[in-house]
């Protein structure tokens, strides 16, 4: 679901199927569409197998979010660095792959600030630019397999891990 801020930021619009769960249970995508709206998004629900997101234009907002969500916080994060003016997300999550994102789009010509605490400032950019980027290692991977090897008995050797 990332693809619908990145690309209701560049183009102003996407279509989306709807979302489903997981064998965790349910993904609900309220507070992806709660920044959309304050952004100036106009969602059509009508479709019983997608979603119609789509702006005018998009313009910076105050948006807390009710619930701290990664997945939410970085889908306002890539539409509102193409917003006009400034968009704040209170309440936003902290998690190392919301900073490692905000890295990125930053290395690409964004203004973000606040990134791993729960306030993030955005101030939107007419352009971004290509960038290369080395993505941060998958934590949840890492923590899996040293669960298995610790329930099996067994040692694992982990490369390319942060250990914090």
């Amino acid at each position: 679901y990332y693809m619908m801020g990145a690309m209701l930021g560049r183009f102003k619009k996407c279509v989306i199927g709807l979302p489903g769960g997981c064998p965790l249970g349910p993904r609900p995508i309220d507070q992806h569409i709660k920044g959309f709206k304050a952004l100036g998004a106009t969602i059509d629900e009508s479709s019983p197998t997608s979603m119609k997101i789509e702006a005018e234009e998009l313009k910076g907002a105050n948006i807390f979010l009710d619930m701290v969500s990664v997945g939410a916080t970085i889908n306002i994060m890539l539409a509102a660095v193409r917003a006009e003016g400034q968009t704040v997300i209170e309440n936003a999550a902290k998690e190392p792959e919301v900073v490692d994102v905000a890295t990125f789009l930053t290395g690409m010509g964004a203004n973000i600030k606040g990134a791993g605490t729960s306030t993030i400032k955005i101030t939107g950019v007419d352009h971004l630019h290509g960038v290369t980027h080395q993505i941060i290692p998958d934590r949840i991977e890492a923590g899996s397999y040293m669960c298995m090897a610790a329930a099996c008995g067994a040692e694992v050797e982990l490369d390319n891990i942060i250990p914090k």
